[in-house]
């Protein structure tokens, strides 16, 4: 893949950039929980995470949001505004459990960007971070040129009733991300890789909720 100008792992380090830390954690996937609910990544969106000596991507594929150990598992409810309950509870934070799931689709090592699944998984309490639209960019291109070679990762990993509300939403932010003059070619290859996975039903699916952000 393509070598950086920036050094990343120094650019995405410390704890104040940091929305939130790993949790748990395979060789394929990871997970996040968030400091604040209110600074978050969006579902369909990148995080990275520092390794150390090296810089995780991840596709955030779902997100929770659950009571805090020892509050009652069904929350009362409040019949407040979201401005009203932040007043009366201005330690509502610590009442929840925010965690954003992420599928592994590259990683950042020594200068370089690579699409494929790191060759070690991020440890319980690295920091994450959500990246620049900078980041995004250079992660995607090699000499000028796109690569999107981590998609049948991704949407292998994605079960099939949730292929076309992923896509939905991946491909504007993915989109808006690289530029607009890209936007044939990543829906081009988006489609490929669901037929070659799913086959002609489930992309015309694809086709018919995407099909107006395309010609948009």
């Amino acid at each position: 893949m393509e070598s950086s100008e920036f050094d990343w792992v120094q650019v995405y380090s410390g704890n104040q950039k940091a929305f939130g830390e790993v949790v748990s954690s395979t060789h394929k996937t990871f997970s996040v929980q968030s400091y604040k609910i209110n600074t978050t990544p969006e579902y369909g969106s990148f995080i990275v995470v520092n390794c150390e000596s090296f810089i995780v991507v991840g596709a955030v594929t779902g997100t929770e949001m659950v009571p805090s150990p020892g509050l009652p598992s069904v929350p009362t409810p409040l019949k407040a505004t979201r401005k009203e309950i932040i007043q009366r509870y201005p330690d509502l934070e610590d009442r929840f459990i925010d965690i954003y799931f992420c599928v592994s689709v590259g990683y950042f090592e020594k200068g370089t960007f690579f699409q494929k699944l790191p060759r070690r998984k991020p440890l319980i309490h690295d920091l994450a971070y959500i990246p620049s639209k900078e980041f995004v960019k250079q992660f995607h291109f090699r000499n000028g040129k796109l690569e999107i070679n981590y998609l049948p990762l991704l949407i292998n990993s994605l079960n099939s009733s949730e292929v076309t509300s992923f896509l939905e939403t991946f491909f504007p932010y993915l989109t808006e991300s690289l530029g607009l003059g890209y936007k044939m070619e990543i829906y081009e290859r988006i489609t490929e890789i669901v037929s070659e996975r799913y086959g002609e039903e489930k992309l015309q699916e694809v086709l018919s909720t995407i099909e107006n952000i395309v010609s948009g």
